[in-house]
């Protein structure tokens, strides 16, 4: 019975992802099967360098970030596998995705937040106070989107987002201005 890619990626996410971040736990293996599907159902130790390469090249083309946190994504896993000895060799850590990440310049100017807090304003519940209290608070979407009233500080000072729910895997107070209180 060969170990296929799809159950290389089950079996990854099972065993080695469970001390990280629920953020990874989930993005990790969705990425690489829904980029990789044409290869799911081979046997993972067979896919090759070039053809991967090819792979990733056409992903890289239109969105090269994603490209290039696929690959990372991949090559954890392999490196995971290959440690067990599941697989003999890494193919994505010969892979190159060319450039490199660049940070995004472009912010909000205080017209836009404006207008954004005016139209937020005109918004029904739940979207209205959704996008205010990522205005007011400055966190990820999914963390404010997950927020739950535990978090929140009896007197709504502050919000603790717990570890398992941020990008580093660490816990995070976020104090509460009156404007962000006044939404909740």
């Amino acid at each position: 019975d060969a170990l296929t890619l799809d159950v290389l990626i089950e079996r990854w996410a099972a065993m080695a992802l469970r001390e990280h971040s629920e953020t990874y736990r989930r993005e990790g293996p969705q990425r690489i099967r829904y980029n990789f599907q044409q290869f799911l159902n081979r046997p993972a130790q067979s896919l090759t360098v070039s053809e991967l390469q090819a792979r990733l090249d056409e992903i890289a083309e239109q969105h090269p970030t994603t490209a290039r946190r696929l690959q990372a994504y991949a090559r954890a896993m392999y490196a995971w596998a290959v440690k067990r000895q599941l697989v003999e060799d890494n193919p994505f850590s010969r892979l190159i995705v060319e450039g490199r990440e660049v940070s995004r310049d472009r912010v909000l100017t205080d017209e836009e937040t404006g207008e954004i807090w005016r139209a937020a304003g005109q918004m029904a519940y739940p979207f209205g106070p959704f996008f205010r209290l990522l205005l007011l608070t400055l966190q990820r979407r999914a963390e404010v989107a997950e927020m739950r009233w535990e978090e929140i500080s009896p007197d709504l000072t502050t919000w603790t987002i717990p570890a398992t729910r941020t990008k580093n895997s660490r816990a995070h107070i976020v104090h509460l201005s009156k404007p962000a209180r006044h939404v909740l």
